[in-house]
């Protein structure tokens, strides 16, 4: 029976040592990683000495988790392109992983092409053109329409005002419409869809924006020969060759009326305010009719119209113009209110201002019609 007891003594001697083993370092299994965008890993750790191994509280970091980002058991995912170091630490003890993540790269060679003449869709005094590559299981019709499953690249040119169908010359990436560049892509509607790589599969398509990069094209006796550098939104690689004939389409909007308008009388107050920006609600009115416009302005601004160039869209973006909505029985946005209310979907208005004198040109489309025309007057800021 005594010895029993000393039996259980000397366990819970033991017992009490173990616990108070404290860790003295860390080693991970791999201390440098190359990884791809879109890999995982996982990261292992060994504690010394082992006796402390039980009782490790083991926490992970990035140094930058845009770049790689680290789960609470030492899964990392690749993100963008770049370096970072995940740490594994444990109190004042740790171990570092340096790891570089590079770019996905992917090459096409497009068998066929489709041209899309726009003509100015964007008041720029320049012609638009929207070509689309097409891979391997991807059609177009007749009509232009693309179907199937597969990649396309769909670039958004702008040429000379003089200039309808592709032309030989090197185009950059620009947002300001001129001439032999290209538009980024993005998913904000000021210049949607823009320059992206997408993907039809299963009746949807994914896209990865195009924000930078080489567009270069030569022509010979109708034959194109066209080459492609382009860089993602998260550094992907996006390279392309295609070689023969492109089918034209004219998508211009040779068919859209215009429809001038003068208003008389203008006022404005402030409805909504948020983070970081806040809308004006303007009110063009002539004797029939009134242009509603809401402008995203910084919150800052007070009474007053920030000169500049306000761009239709559906985001509160600074120098923007809500795009008309009709919910909950309230017309939202911009809209042209009359004996019938259409809600305007794009276009732009230019500000400038003489010291109370405000001129407003705008250039405003709702279904087949374009609202053009000048206001030039005092604007009467009603409290809200």
């Amino acid at each position: 029976m005594k010895r029993f007891s000393f039996a259980l003594v000397f366990l819970a001697l033991f017992l009490v040592s173990c616990d108070q083993e404290k860790v003295t370092s860390l080693v991970l299994n791999e201390r440098v990683k190359t990884m791809t965008m879109g890999d995982t890993a996982q990261l292992e750790v060994l504690v010394y000495p082992l006796a402390a191994t039980r009782n490790a509280k083991i926490t992970w970091e990035s140094s930058n988790e845009s770049i790689v980002s680290v789960s609470d058991n030492g899964t990392i995912i690749a993100l963008t392109p770049g370096e970072a170091t995940v740490g594994a630490v444990c109190g004042k003890v740790f171990a570092e992983c340096k790891i570089t993540v590079l770019a996905v790269k992917t090459e096409f060679s497009f068998h066929s092409a489709v041209m899309y003449f726009l003509g100015d869709t964007y008041g720029k005094g320049t012609n638009n053109i929207v070509l689309r590559l097409l891979d391997d299981g991807l059609i177009h019709n007749g009509a232009g329409a693309i179907g199937g499953e597969g990649f396309f690249l769909n670039i958004s040119l702008n040429q000379q005002a003089a200039d309808t169908f592709l032309v030989d010359g090197a185009f950059s990436s620009d947002t300001t419409g001129k001439a032999f560049t290209f538009f980024p892509g993005s998913n904000v509607e000021q210049y949607a869809p823009g320059t992206y790589l997408g993907q039809m599969i299963d009746q949807s398509v994914g896209a990865i924006f195009v924000k930078s990069g080489e567009f270069n094209v030569s022509k010979t006796d109708g034959e194109y020969d066209i080459n492609i550098s382009f860089l993602g939104e998260k550094g992907e690689v996006i390279l392309g060759k295609y070689a023969g004939q492109i089918t034209a389409f004219d998508a211009s909007e040779s068919e859209v009326e215009e429809n001038p308008m003068t208003f008389l009388s203008a006022t404005a107050q402030e409805v909504v305010k948020e983070s970081n920006t806040k809308q004006l609600k303007v009110l063009l009115k002539n004797e029939t009719d009134s242009l509603q416009l809401f402008f995203n302005v910084a919150n800052s601004v007070s009474n007053s119209i920030p000169v500049g160039t306000y761009t239709v869209s559906s985001t509160n973006n600074e120098f923007s113009l809500l795009k008309g909505d009709f919910s909950e029985g309230t017309y939202n946005g911009c809209w042209l209110l009359g004996i019938e209310n259409f809600s305007i979907t794009s276009g732009d208005i230019e500000v400038t201002k003489d010291n109370s004198t405000y001129n407003l040109t705008y250039n405003l489309r709702y279904e087949n019609t374009r609202i053009i025309g000048n206001y030039s007057g005092i604007i009467y800021f009603d409290a809200k």
